[in-house]
């Protein structure tokens, strides 16, 4: 019953996982705040239906080491900001962020990233801030 919300803040809970298509019935969502949980998993498809979603915040959490499918964000296709600092992330897969053409700020700051994937970021044509501070990188 909730088709009208446009902004979620789930931040500062105990959040360990997103199953798929979690919020599915929440298709008009613009703004999603899930910071600060222990989310260690995120389905497939746990943001199927969020076509319109714009900013999403998945900072300060326990994202597993690797971002490699591509599926996980494809449904995302307005996302302009994504965040996903201070998560211990170690390597990011080649075209994990091939589905969203509209991103323009991507926040990997504050990571463990020693490697980035040739074409890690693919099909980011509109990106006009990347954040990559404070990670472990040692050549590009």
């Amino acid at each position: 019953g909730l088709e009208s919300l446009v902004k979620l803040r789930l931040d500062g809970n105990a959040l360990g996982a997103l199953p798929d298509a979690v919020f599915a019935p929440l298709g008009n969502l613009l703004y999603l705040h899930l910071e600060s949980n222990r989310i260690r998993f995120l389905g497939k498809n746990a943001f199927a239906q969020l076509g319109k979603l714009r900013f999403l915040n998945l900072s300060a959490n326990e994202l597993q080491p690797s971002l490699r499918h591509a599926a996980t964000f494809a449904p995302l296709r307005s996302l302009s900001t994504l965040i996903l600092s201070a998560n211990s992330l170690q390597h990011l897969g080649p075209r994990v962020f091939q589905h969203l053409p509209r991103l323009g700020l991507l926040s990997l700051r504050g990571n463990q990233l020693t490697h980035l994937a040739p074409e890690a970021f693919w099909g980011l044509e509109a990106l006009r801030e990347l954040r990559l501070e404070g990670n472990r990188l040692s050549q590009l």
